[in-house]
């Protein structure tokens, strides 16, 4: 389960809800996109990827891209493949976490 307040993430694993992590982060995205293994959060310095025990898998950023105003039909995760579609050419953009 995952809470998102202005300033952090808290990350509780269903199995144990009173056991948290919790990562620290610089203002709400647009999006949260959730995987078996791993969520990505979009913020204004980028795509931001981690594990569900909170250790930062990626950081994504791409010149021109305006991370905090990708929605679910820009961008997709699954396993360890982060897919971006630039609006600019409507290419499909891959990032391997």
């Amino acid at each position: 389960m995952l809470i998102f307040t202005e300033t952090n993430c808290q990350i509780h694993p269903l199995s144990n809800v009173r056991s948290v992590s919790v990562v620290d982060h610089d203002g709400m995205g647009s999006l949260t996109s959730m995987s078996r293994n791993s969520f990505a959060t979009s913020n204004k310095h980028g795509i931001l990827v981690y594990s569900y025990s909170g250790r930062k898998l990626s950081s994504i950023q791409c010149n021109g891209l305006k991370s905090d105003k990708i929605d679910d039909r820009y961008m997709s995760l699954s396993g360890n493949l982060l897919a971006l579609v630039d609006t600019s050419d409507q290419k499909v953009r891959l990032s391997l976490l």
